[in-house]
């Protein structure tokens, strides 16, 4: 088998684009734009806060991604208009299929241990983005999750491994997605399509891929292999690890829409000129 090796770290970059909200994103920078078929990772952050409150990212429009959110602390709002409307908590995910247009908030809990959540944005095939939008949530109890013969607490939010399936089926990219939880030397490994884009997101410690030793918080991109091993540093490690294979289509980005031509966006363009995107805005929020 080929194995994986770190090919580079991608640095994230913080983006102001929430007040009170730390965003640090590693893909969708100027130092990243996509990686195929992500078009996007932020890593949020809302600061303890005892007075408690509500901030993050009010009302906009999405067409043709699908977005999921991993919250790691805290709680998180999801509210759109096809009328959800849902608060979940740590371990729980939530995704959202833009397809043909979806307006949605997603809004961030101030509260006395704050909040944290990682969030990557999906290209979808040309053939899934014009599909009825979507949302469902995967609660922490709904995440199939063990102790491997190392020690490593894995958590599948996404994807099949051994019979067990992760809860957010369906997606269209079918990607492979774990958070591993690794007491200190223990070793993780991963079989999967050489051709995969794969990265691992350090979430804390430190860890080791093939002989190459880090420790800084951030995206790991990887090279191409059928195996990965990664072992965790003398204080442990906590990561993210996901694997999809790219769409190889063309990709046309106006802020948060994503299609394949300029006409596709002049499209998309009128139909929130004209009122009709997304049904013209479905339930008002």
């Amino acid at each position: 088998m080929s194995q994986r090796s770190i090919a580079f770290y991608a640095d994230p970059i913080e983006a102001n684009e929430a007040p009170g909200v730390t965003i640090k994103r590693s893909i969708g920078s100027e130092r990243l734009v996509l990686l195929d078929p992500l078009l996007l990772l932020d890593h949020l952050f809302v600061e303890p806060d005892p007075a408690g409150g509500v901030i993050g990212f009010p009302r906009h429009p999405h067409r043709g991604i699908e977005t999921l959110t991993v919250v790691l602390k805290g709680r998180v709002n999801h509210r759109d208009s096809l009328g959800n409307n849902e608060w979940v908590g740590p371990g729980a995910t939530q995704w959202m299929t833009a397809g043909n247009g979806i307006w949605h908030a997603e809004m961030l809990e101030k509260s006395a241990e704050g909040t944290e959540a990682v969030q990557f944005w999906f290209n979808v095939p040309e053939s899934a983005k014009r599909k009825p939008a979507g949302y469902r949530a995967a609660y922490a109890e709904d995440v199939p999750q063990w102790k491997d013969g190392s020690g490593n607490g894995v958590h599948l939010l996404a994807g099949v491994h051994e019979g067990s399936l992760g809860p957010l089926d369906g997606l269209e990219t079918s990607p492979y997605l774990v958070r591993v939880e690794s007491p200190a030397g223990a070793s993780w490994t991963w079989q999967g399509q050489v051709a995969d884009t794969a990265i691992v997101y350090l979430l804390s410690g430190s860890i080791s891929i093939a002989d190459r030793s880090e420790s800084k918080p951030g995206l790991y991109t990887l090279s191409k292999g059928s195996e990965l091993t990664v072992i965790a540093g003398a204080e442990g490690a906590e990561y993210l690890f996901i694997a999809a294979a790219p769409l190889q289509e063309p990709v046309m980005q106006y802020r948060s829409f994503v299609m394949n031509t300029v006409e596709d966006i002049g499209e998309t363009l009128g139909m929130i000129a004209d009122g009709s995107f997304a049904d013209g805005g479905g339930t008002p929020f």
